[in-house]
């Protein structure tokens, strides 16, 4: 059985009764979860209390005389970087005030805890306490990094400093290093990826990239950067090593679909129809159906489409700067390189001539009269 770990804040003697409650009735129903409890009805204990091995937190705002109490907690947690969800249940939710660790805001007479143990073991499930919780499988392999990788290098690494004019060089090689050995412990997953992690989002900053998604203002059309890494590179001075830039169109998912789908419009809706289709599906969004498109999954912020290889062009970056915008989503890596092996395979194709072999299909035929 797997143990989630609740922290519960609250100063109400009879909301304290029922969280008890719907917890037994909770842990009573699940035989492969159960929720244990963590108590304290002030602020100083919470503080005293909190740390990165809870799984959540379920708050209310006002803790005996300190009216703001909860929200100076959830504060607290965002800024020493402890990565718990919060759930905030107070008679007085409407002044709860923005924070990004928590994740679900009611009044202490709409629902019940129970439905917030079900929000919990939802959230639970998804592995994201597990990942990046304080005792997570990241954290344990950051301290394997730093202790069986880093440090018996240390003397190296000191010397890379003194012979850095910017210091921060080192830094960042040093955070490479660490990023390389985490999609390391990936590498041989052979799980399906799910559409958000074809993306980084979002980016902070507006610097262009192999793989960065813009929009054309005048037209309203999608496009990706295609253009290599060391062309995009920024020098000393703050501008590219290019002029130019490399992007191809972004097609409408839905317009591409019908394209692939053409020839089935006139059959019947039957199972034999419906078989065709899913191939044709299947080749559509596993880049099989041509060797010009190349299909963007939707996410959230992003409707998807499909790169058009034959729709690329190159532009100044002066244009870029006046007529496109910088979405602030970028193809992850492995994905982005996929890409470029695709665009580049379709730019390279040379074709060969037809070699007339009728007689030697005309002589094997003979065999099957």
């Amino acid at each position: 059985m797997e143990i989630i770990k609740v922290l519960f804040v609250e100063d109400n003697k009879t909301a304290i009764s029922q969280f008890n409650t719907n917890l037994a009735e909770f842990n009573s129903e699940n035989d492969e979860y159960n929720i244990t409890e963590t108590i304290v009805d002030n602020f100083d204990q919470a503080i005293k209390i909190l740390d990165k091995t809870f799984d959540a937190i379920i708050l209310d705002l006002a803790l005996n005389q300190n009216h703001n109490g909860g929200n100076d907690i959830a504060k607290r947690l965002e800024e020493s970087n402890i990565r718990v969800p919060i759930l905030f249940v107070s008679g007085n939710h409407g002044n709860v005030q923005k924070n990004r660790l928590v994740i679900n805001i009611r009044s202490r007479d709409d629902g019940d805890y129970e439905d917030d143990f079900k929000l919990i073991l939802n959230v639970y499930q998804t592995g994201l306490t597990n990942i990046l919780g304080g005792r997570g499988e990241i954290e344990k392999k950051l301290s394997d990094i730093f202790l069986e990788t880093i440090l018996p290098e240390l003397d190296i690494w000191k010397t890379h400093v003194i012979n850095e004019d910017d210091k921060k060089n080192t830094e960042k090689a040093l955070l490479r290093l660490v990023v390389n050995h985490l999609h390391h412990l990936l590498e041989d997953e052979e799980t399906p990826s799910y559409p958000e992690e074809f993306y980084v989002y979002p980016i902070k900053d507006e610097i262009l990239r192999t793989g960065t998604l813009l929009k054309c203002i005048t037209t309203g059309n999608y496009f990706i950067s295609l253009s290599p890494a060391c062309d995009l590179a920024i020098r000393r001075n703050g501008t590219c090593n290019t002029d130019r830039l490399l992007i191809a169109e972004i097609n409408n998912h839905d317009n591409i679909k019908d394209i692939a789908l053409h020839e089935f419009s006139q059959l019947a809706k039957d199972a034999k129809t419906r078989k065709k289709v899913k191939n044709k599906l299947e080749n559509l969004y596993g880049n099989n159906f041509t060797n010009y498109y190349h299909y963007l999954p939707k996410i959230k912020i992003f409707d998807g489409g499909f790169i058009n290889f034959r729709r690329a062009k190159s532009i100044e970056l002066t244009e870029y700067s006046r007529d496109y915008e910088n979405l602030k989503i970028q193809v992850s890596s492995p994905f982005i390189k996929d890409i470029l092996a695709r665009f580049s395979s379709y730019y390279a194709r040379q074709g060969q001539p037809v070699i007339n072999s009728k007689n030697s299909i005309n002589n094997i035929l003979e065999s099957y009269k």
